[in-house]
């Protein structure tokens, strides 16, 4: 299958394995040429050059899928290379390739099945889960919850954390977590989902858990019940309040605004406490102008809920691909609010006033002091 290596494809790999320090690039290039030689017969489409004359076209196709696939392939192995992961992954062997197309198609799996979900809640217009959409929910958070988007968006948070002063005994209150993401980083962390991927993750509804202030509060920052079940949460208990993933799950915009106050009141008010908010970008449109304004209009609506922006960026990729998999947004509390605009997302269209979508670049927000 060597003819089907494009030669500016080639070269590019063996740059990006020599910058490795990998001196030998044959066997990297050789399995990638089994593997993508594999995945195109099971599909039909053999690669290899045909003699006929009147077959040139479907020659020429494929070459180009076959070029496709080891570029599609070399990517996921390099993306691995430079993030290894358990040391049994080490090496260039074809097994170790097809493991981490493998584990490629079980996210891909994972992602489409969690959005299956939300559709069927947007279908219905409410927070309501079946027990089978519980399980199938749990079982894909394990998945995705343990990629490597989600831990640069965990390692984000707590430089984040850092800046404000409140490090490592931060309290902080992770709604959806899952799978427990910040309980291995911070002592004084509280985590709760609807269906939690793991023990140490409270069962709970954010939305239904009572919020009482400080009188007459037994718990520091939360109470159970004599069967160990989450009850409540104090007001103004935590530095911090995580909703990665969260505001997406909600099928209305009415939904989110809820979770968004219900976090408001979660958080103390002196020192401003932190608002962070993870969603992927592919809930916004691609195009730049487009995207831009619904971005504004995104952070407009989370800082009507008495919040002022402090940090905007994307960040995290899937493996083996190069665009950025979630915005995030750090957030601090404020006391200016509004009953408008809504948090939306695309395919809802947008709500608010977008005039000013510059205020999305890369950058840290001025208006307050990181030590605020």
């Amino acid at each position: 299958m060597s003819d089907a290596w494009p030669p500016r494809l080639r070269s590019f790999f063996q740059a990006r394995l020599s910058e490795l320090h990998i001196t030998d690039v044959h066997p990297y290039l050789s399995a990638l040429e089994q593997v993508a030689q594999e995945e195109l017969i099971a599909e039909g489409l053999r690669a290899e050059a045909t003699s006929t004359s009147e077959c040139g076209e479907v020659e020429r196709c494929s070459h180009r899928r076959a070029g496709q696939r080891l570029r599609e392939l070399g990517l996921l192995w390099l993306d691995a290379l430079r993030n290894p992961r358990p040391a049994a992954e080490e090496g260039s062997s074809p097994e170790q390739l097809r493991q981490l197309r493998a584990r490629q198609r079980c996210t891909k799996e994972a992602f489409e099945a969690q959005e299956r979900i939300h559709r069927a809640l947007r279908e219905r217009g409410e927070l309501r889960l079946t027990e089978d959409e519980l399980e199938m929910y749990s079982n894909c958070a394990k998945v995705v919850g343990s990629k490597s988007w989600s831990q640069a968006t965990v390692q984000w948070v707590l430089d984040e954390l850092d800046e404000t002063g409140a490090g490592e005994d931060a309290r902080l209150l992770d709604v959806g977590s899952s799978y427990g993401a910040f309980l291995s980083y911070l002592k004084k962390s509280v985590a709760l989902d609807l269906a939690p991927a793991i023990p140490g993750v409270w069962r709970g509804d954010f939305l239904q858990l009572e919020i009482k202030e400080r009188e007459g509060f037994e718990g520091e920052d939360y109470e159970v019940d004599e069967h160990g079940e989450l009850q409540s949460l104090r007001a103004g208990a935590f530095d911090a309040v995580v909703l990665s993933l969260v505001l997406s799950f909600l099928p209305t915009p009415q939904l989110r605004r809820a979770m968004l106050d219900r976090a408001r009141r979660c958080l103390r008010e002196d020192p401003p406490g932190s608002l962070f908010v993870i969603e992927k970008t592919s809930l916004i449109p691609r195009d730049v102008q487009e995207g831009r304004l619904a971005r504004q209009a995104f952070q407009e609506a989370l800082e009507a809920a008495g919040f002022q922006s402090q940090t905007f960026l994307s960040l995290g990729q899937l493996d083996g691909e190069q665009r950025p998999h979630a915005h995030a947004w750090h957030l601090r509390t404020a006391p200016a609010r509004s009953s408008s605009p809504l948090p939306h997302f695309k395919e809802e269209g947008i709500e608010g006033n977008t005039t000013n979508g510059d205020a999305f670049c890369h950058r840290r927000c001025p208006d307050i002091p990181r030590n605020a």
